[in-house]
């Protein structure tokens, strides 16, 4: 029989499309589906003229009465709106008969009849029914066996020289399973394995090839019966695999990787793969899995035409795409899910979601490294700026890697760099080996194939273009260029020789020249005339696969030119050149530029536009740089003379930084031949695009025409200024080009919204998978779970009257929350009693739990005090278990023992959400700590709460907002400087402790002194001057609206006011009024503005600021102040008192 745990095993959207395929099995119905997203409480919908049919899933595992309330409270409005005529609700957790009567009551008349509610135990009584077998099949994750049983397995399965390998393949795919998602390109690749028992799946280096192959294969054995597995190297291996009986399983990963390529003599491997593949067709008690990078595909396809057709015949290829955002997201997730990192460090990463998701870095490979190398006690700030260091500026993350490349790897690298960016595969190839013959000490060389299997990896990423036989070859991302960059600058003397000698062509001898040369006059020289000598024999490298550069990239590559002229060669070289270096080499380039401007003058000659445009002025102004010579007025009217030849863009202008007054007499001197020929150029360049009817270029042309006579100091006549109007009333912007526009805006818009949407829904999921859920309870939530208790009817009359009462605060802390109180609940079933005395309620608590888990009490209350200082201070009690096991309480109380931990989340001191282990509630521990500081004796005591003393300690924002019918209180704590607490109730408690554990000593060592020294600082000889003294110190600001209400503030709060609020003697925020007068408003709109905040406008002051008390008296601030002084003073006492009697 089926016994599956849902919950544990599905992700909440998974479990939706389970319960839908499943309610569709058994009901013969069609439910629509909806993308990942805002569905009005809708996972799965019928629709049709006679009646409505919707359906709802909920992933929960919870104490009833928690999806009772859930459902009363969110879901039953949903429903009421929706209005169908038959209401279905999944969940992944078991009812009774009583539970599931209350539900259909809720939910009447929606809910048909008990089978419309299905629970775990009928999800799994439905799978058991040959009709469900193709729903479980689906859900890969239902199946997934654990590692033992899969060892036994392969160890039974696996033969002779592959068994070790298998093994480790799939201990491999069992720890990457948990953060496996199946995306889209996983169906489709499920879909050819099923139809055409071959499949290749092809992809860029880091798209989850590999992945995609152990979850195919794990299907395979464990769901449709193969009884082996085999993970093979080569075609040899296929026929050892085949040879063995049985139905069987084989993933030939990277297929076309440097082992085949280098093995496959003359084609006889891809011959021997083609025949196998056909064999696989027929005999049918085989499957076969390849993977490859998908560049290396389309060129070993053109190179064998048998393999092309039979994979071209039987359609075996399965391509994968780029990941969509929702995919990224599921990924980066699934890492996060499943990494060591602690709470605090997970919370700030899983903030930086965006982000990351839309990096162009993102890199799941990357992720996943650095996820494994994170310190746990490594500030969580911290943990988050190291991450972005290896996405963006990944030094260690770059070392690590580079450190473990072979030699030859590192020099492909450093070759790639030296290269235009993207190069072609084949000129990088050609450098590879001839640089590979000056590495003389490297004895076995690796091959140029397996070098860039090895790179592929992490460093390097290729790719086919659309004509299949172009492969070119990047960096992964600029990172990498970065680090490689800065490597070579370390390492330029062992790679000097190498590179200058095997290079092989030119711009890679400039590139050493220009970036590697400044510091040592042998590399510059040697580098320089080799740089001449070859100038005109060495083969140019033209850079023109700039478009497949992503955007981030554009930065590190955008000056480097294309070498695609003789010219951009010349200045790539002058660039290098130095003065400051003895050798001289300017006749070298004296000469060229003679001859070159010889050529610009004789119009026979050809000149390249890319030369006239653009190259040439740079070649000018770095020709002077180097302290050349030249005749400006010469260089002017070469260049002005060749441009109205070519009637090209004039850019004149660009030579009077470097040619002042040359420039200011050419323009003088040719005032008239400038504005003929920009009115001409223009004419023709608007004629052009007017009737390719070009609006927006047009309107482009008609901005640069008032530029470029403004660049000039020409007019711009009212002749031309009609021409050139002419011209642009035959333009044809008509509404139905417009209309299409707008159209296709809002396909885009909406395809956009959706994707939103779909984002947002992961991101929701996700927040309560990684992080847990948090489980308040409203007052009238916790009067039902009293009353469902199954505790005594006295219990619950005493709880009730608890929760109503000023007293037991301690108790009421175990009523706040779901878990506090079934914590408390199942205690009270075993004790019958309530002990209201505080050290009698937690001992007593702990001495049950200590029964219930044979846990030796002592040893457990000792772990509890221990614990406190781990946990304490901290912003929640999450931890993992190996954090919990490594704490110095546990090892000191239970060594390094696993079972004590799990005994103790049985007894529900820890509870279980995920991969966290979460303290049931904090007072379980701070209550035993504070009884150790009640028993100490007086010397120690004292000096502990003069510990305690957090006066200096930096000061909390305490923002107080006021709404419709509820008034917000938020803390926030600085992200600068030192505090002790991060969770603000917890101090509270803290504070609030020791004046039921040890009132006389904590009010005569601590409080009292405490409160007493403020007052003795804030006091003035005026009422009006101590509220004012207040306001500045706590930095008060204030919003009052237009009906004189206080609509809230925000206060920078020492701590003191903390250890006020705590022992309820007063409310910081009360130092001003909560309504002003008419007159009080009246003069407040003559002093200030009124400022929109939201949805209603306010008065925004700052009375921290204010230097004028006449406003502080006008407000009546100075005595609701002094009147909140009082009040705690006042309290104080009566404290004091209390606990003296």
């Amino acid at each position: 029989m089926s016994n599956y745990d849902f919950h544990r095993l599905l992700e909440p959207m998974e479990f939706q499309e389970f319960a839908r395929d499943i309610v569709q099995k058994r009901d013969g119905i069609f439910l629509e589906s909806y993308k990942e997203g805002k569905d009005q409480g809708v996972d799965g919908g019928c629709f049709n003229i006679d009646n409505t049919i919707i359906l709802q899933a909920k992933r929960w595992k919870c104490d009833y009465r928690t999806l009772y309330r859930h459902l009363k409270n969110k879901e039953k409005d949903k429903v009421i709106k929706l209005n169908p005529d038959r209401y279905i609700l999944g969940v992944s957790m078991d009812l009774s008969k009583e539970n599931k009567e209350q539900i259909i009551e809720l939910f009447s008349p929606y809910i048909v009849d008990s089978s419309d509610i299905i629970t775990e135990k009928d999800f799994n009584n439905l799978l058991d029914d040959d009709l469900y077998k193709a729903v479980e099949k689906k859900y890969s994750k239902l199946w997934l066996p654990s590692t033992s049983i899969l060892q036994n397995m392969l160890n039974g399965t696996v033969h002779s020289v592959l068994l070790q390998e298998s093994i480790r393949e799939f201990e491999e795919a069992l720890k990457k399973s948990a953060v496996f998602v199946e995306t889209e390109a996983y169906g489709r690749a499920m879909k050819i394995l099923n139809e055409k028992r071959v499949v290749i799946v092809s992809g860029e280096p880091g798209m989850g090839k590999t992945s995609i192959a152990y979850q195919l294969g794990r299907f395979f054995v464990q769901r449709k019966g193969y009884e082996e597995f085999f993970w093979i190297k080569s075609v040899d291996d296929i026929y050892i695999a085949q040879r063995s009986p049985g139905k069987k399983v084989i993933i030939f990963d990277d297929f076309w990787g440097s082992t085949f390529q280098e093995s496959s003599i003359a084609g006889k491997d891809e011959q021997r793969l083609a025949k196998i593949i056909e064999r696989i067709k027929i005999e049918k008690n085989c499957i076969l899995i390849l993977t490859t990078r998908e560049y290396i595909l389309k060129q070993g396809l053109e190179k064998h035409a048998e393999l092309k057709e039979v994979i071209g015949k039987y359609k075996l290829e399965c391509r994968l795409e780029e990941y969509s955002e929702v995919e990224k997201a599921r990924i980066f997730f699934g890492h996060l899910q499943q990494s060591k990192l602690n709470w605090q460090q997970t919370k700030e990463l899983f903030r930086e979601h965006k982000e990351i998701v839309r990096h162009a870095n993102y890199n799941p490979r990357v992720i996943e490294m650095f996820l494994q190398n994170v310190e746990l006690n490594e500030h969580p700030k911290e943990c988050v700026e190291h991450f972005w260091d290896y996405i963006e500026r990944p030094e260690n993350f770059w070392n690590a890697i580079f450190n473990n490349l072979s030699s030859e790897a590192k020099l492909l690298s450093v070759i790639l760099l030296i290269s235009p960016v993207p190069s072609l595969i084949d000129h990088i190839k050609k450098t590879y080996y001839r640089c590979l013959k000056q590495m003389q000490r490297v004895i076995d060389k690796k091959n140029f194939a397996e070098v860039v299997d090895e790179l592929e990896k992490t460093v390097i990423k290729s790719m086919a273009l659309d004509d299949e036989y172009t492969i070119i070859v990047k960096f992964q991302n600029p990172s990498a260029q970065e680090y490689i960059f800065n490597y070579l600058r370390n390492n330029i003397e062992h790679y000097f020789e190498i590179l200058s000698h095997g290079s092989c062509y030119h711009g890679q001898l400039t590139y050493l020249l220009n970036h590697y040369t400044r510091d040592s006059e042998v590399r510059y020289s040697a580098l320089m005339k080799k740089c001449i000598d070859n100038f005109e024999s060495m083969p140019l490298i033209p850079n023109d696969y700039r478009e497949y550069l992503d955007s981030n990239e554009f930065e590190y590559y955008y000056d480097s030119l294309e070498e695609t002229t003789q010219l951009v060669r010349f200045y790539s070289i002058l660039c290098g050149y130095s003065t400051r270096m003895k050798t001289d080499f300017s006749k070298f380039f004296i000469n060229y530029i003679e001859n070159y401007n010889e050529q610009m003058r004789d119009i026979q000659v050809e000149i390249d536009d890319y030369n006239l445009e653009m190259i040439y002025r740079l070649v000018i102004i770095r020709y002077l740089e180097c302290g050349l010579k030249l005749n400006g007025m010469e260089i002017i009217h070469i260049y002005f003379e060749r441009i109205c030849f070519e009637n090209g863009d004039l850019d004149v202008h660009k030579f009077q930084e470097v040619f002042p007054n040359e420039y200011s007499m050419f323009l003088h001197d040719n005032r008239q031949r400038i504005q003929k020929y920009i009115e001409e150029y223009f004419e023709h360049k608007l004629s052009v695009y007017i009737e390719l009817n070009n609006v927006n270029y047009c309107k482009f042309i008609v901005n640069q025409i008032l530029e470029s006579f403004n660049t000039y100091e020409l007019p711009y006549t009212s002749e031309f200024k009609t021409i050139v109007e002419s011209y642009m009333s035959f333009l044809n912007e008509t509404e139905e080009e417009l209309d299409e526009d707008q159209e296709e805006d809002f396909e885009e818009d909406a395809e956009w919204k959706a994707e939103k949407i779909a984002y947002d829904e992961v991101v929701e999921t996700y927040t309560k998978e990684i992080l847990g859920e948090v489980s308040y309870f409203w007052e009238e939530d916790l009067q039902d779970f009293i009353r469902g208790s199954h505790i005594d009817e006295e219990l619950k009359y005493e709880l009730l009257e608890i929760q109503d009462s000023e007293e037991y605060w301690y108790i009421r802390e175990f009523m706040a929350d779901e878990e506090s109180f079934l914590f408390l609940e199942k205690n009270l079933l075993e004790s019958k009693q309530i002990f209201k005395q505080p050290m009698l309620f937690i001992s007593h608590l702990l001495a049950i739990l200590a029964s219930k888990t044979n846990v030796d009490q002592k040893k457990l209350i000792s772990f509890l005090i221990n614990f406190c200082s781990e946990v304490m201070y901290r912003e929640n009690a999450k931890f993992t278990k190996d954090e919990i096991i490594s704490t110095e309480a546990y090892t000191l109380n239970f060594e390094y023992d696993e079972q004590y931990l799990e005994l103790m989340i049985e007894g529900g001191l820890f509870i279980e959400q995920g991969k966290w282990c979460k303290l049931v509630n904090i007072l379980l521990v701070m209550i035993p700590y504070g009884m150790v500081i009640a028993g100490m004796n007086k010397d120690e005591k004292s000096d502990f709460y003069n510990s305690m003393d957090m006066a200096d300690q930096w000061q909390k924002l305490r923002a107080k907002r006021k709404k419709e019918f509820v008034v917000e209180d938020s803390t926030y704590l600085t992200d600068i400087g030192f505090y002790y607490f991060e969770n603000t109730e917890w101090e509270k408690l803290f504070l609030k402790l020791f004046l039921e554990l040890d009132p006389h000593d904590y009010l005569d060592y601590y409080v009292v002194p405490t409160i007493q020294n403020y007052f003795q600082k804030i006091k003035k000889e005026s009422h009006i001057d101590t509220a004012s003294f207040i306001l500045k110190e706590l930095d008060f600001r204030l919003d009052i609206n237009k009906q004189g209400e206080n609509a809230g503030g925000m206060a920078s709060m020492p701590f003191v006011w903390t250890l006020i609020e705590s022992l309820d003697l007063g409310c910081g925020f009360d130092i001003v009024p909560y309504e002003f007068s008419e007159e009080q408003m009246n003069y407040i709109s003559r002093q200030f503005d009124l400022v929109q905040d939201g949805t209603e406008e306010v008065y925004k002051i700052n009375l921290g600021e204010i230097t004028d008390v006449d406003i502080i008296s006008k407000l009546g601030i100075d005595d609701s102040a002094i009147k909140l002084l009082d009040e705690i003073e006042n309290n104080l006492r009566e404290l004091i008192i209390k606990h003296t009697d």
